[in-house]
């Protein structure tokens, strides 16, 4: 079904020193870039795993000659976290909150993110 409409799905598990949380995050994409659906954790959220997962779909996509992501975005009125997330990682902001992000770079992570 997602290779007939296009979409790719990622996931993503996470682990520390300290625990196993498994699977914290669920991404589906079109092959153009454009973000449609994303899960992740409020456990983990903040802990710079936002960001591996933008920088992985931007190397992903690089090789399809695809340089940005464009991320879908409905203001809920309970998802500040989300929007001042994509505040700190987006091109530009949409006109309203509610919209198109583009995210066009990837940021530097921290060196203690090992992917696996």
């Amino acid at each position: 079904l997602l290779r007939a409409s296009g979409c790719m799905a990622y996931q993503l598990e996470f682990q520390d020193r300290h625990s196993n949380y498994g699977i914290v995050s669920v991404l589906l994409a079109d092959d153009r870039g454009h973000v449609t659906d994303w899960i992740l954790s409020c456990r983990v959220f903040g802990r710079t795993i936002e960001h591996y997962m933008l920088n992985f779909l931007l190397e992903q996509l690089r090789g399809k000659s695809i340089r940005a992501l464009y991320l879908h975005y409905k203001d809920t009125g309970k998802n500040h976290a989300v929007r001042s997330f994509l505040n700190e990682r987006a091109a530009s902001p949409p006109e309203n909150a509610n919209g198109v992000w583009i995210v066009d770079g990837a940021k530097p992570l921290p060196t203690f993110i090992n992917p696996a």
